[in-house]
């Protein structure tokens, strides 16, 4: 039997929402006559072991990994549509969340503060903010004061 995951946004709120993509893309597999489906998602602490796993069906991974760590190692066969706040088609963007007592109107307002990332592997949520901030950072050469990598997503 094959595995398949959908690691990249299975936050414990979502997972509903997530076994559902599953149970349609299932559907649409077995339209396609790919047999032997696993029954539901895999979804083991580390990810990217389910991504170099030999009997690999599906999964997904962010754009930075696909391009560097998993390069000729996997294959690409869909881009997700999301239907979320400032996605459009394929392309996806990405959103710098402050607390609600914070005064930060504009990314140079959060110069000096402690700044927490999912992965330094991610695109959307590591480079992304890193090309935001880069002509802010290279103005005073010293943003931001801290970086935390933030485990608690996964």
């Amino acid at each position: 039997m094959s595995l398949a995951s959908l690691p990249m946004y299975d936050l414990p709120e979502l997972r509903a929402a997530t076994d559902a993509w599953w149970r349609g893309l299932a559907r649409a597999f077995e339209r396609e006559g790919i047999a032997e489906l696993p029954d539901g998602l895999d979804r083991r602490e580390s990810y990217q072991d389910v991504w170099l796993a030999s009997d690999l069906l599906f999964s997904q991974t962010c754009g930075y990994p696909l391009t560097h760590a998993l390069a000729g190692r996997v294959e690409l066969v869909a881009t997700p549509c999301y239907r979320a706040d400032g996605c459009e088609g394929p392309g996806y963007c990405s959103f710098v969340i402050v607390g609600a007592e914070s005064r930060a109107r504009a990314i140079d307002d959060l110069r000096g503060l402690r700044c927490a990332i999912n992965g330094l592997d991610s695109q959307s949520g590591h480079n992304a903010l890193r090309s935001l901030v880069a002509t802010v950072a290279a103005a005073r050469m010293r943003w931001p004061a801290d970086t935390t990598l933030c485990t608690t997503m996964r």
